[in-house]
């Protein structure tokens, strides 16, 4: 009985974890549309790594950038312990999927759901 109740109550707060994480909201990045016949959305970045600059982890989380691609769009780039005083490209420009602009589109290939 005391094991029921025990797996009971941890099945409980496991659902209710499940629930308040499943609820917290998403982030995105948003862009104006580009105007007819264009593309491409966005504007690279760059970024100097100072002293400490921590790794391109934690680069890439402070511009909420993937950590792949950072990794591509500067490669030669320690990814653990970048050279102090060097000088990252942060890849935010991006190219929209050659479909309709309405509702939601799920690029498969880039892994990404688009919102109009």
């Amino acid at each position: 009985m005391f094991n029921n109740t025990r797996l009971s109550r941890w099945w409980a707060l496991f659902a209710l974890t499940a629930t308040i994480m499943l609820a917290l909201p998403a982030q995105a990045n948003t862009w104006p549309l580009p105007p007819p016949g264009s593309r491409l959305v966005g504007e690279n970045k760059f970024h100097v790594v100072e002293d400490d600059g921590g790794s391109l982890e934690a680069i890439a989380k402070k511009y909420n950038v993937g950590f792949l691609a950072l990794l591509q769009a500067n490669p030669g780039i320690d990814p653990y312990v970048p050279r102090a005083g060097s000088v990252l490209t942060i890849p935010l420009q991006t190219l929209l999927p050659d479909a309709p602009r309405e509702g939601i589109v799920i690029n498969l290939a880039e892994l990404r759901l688009y919102y109009y």
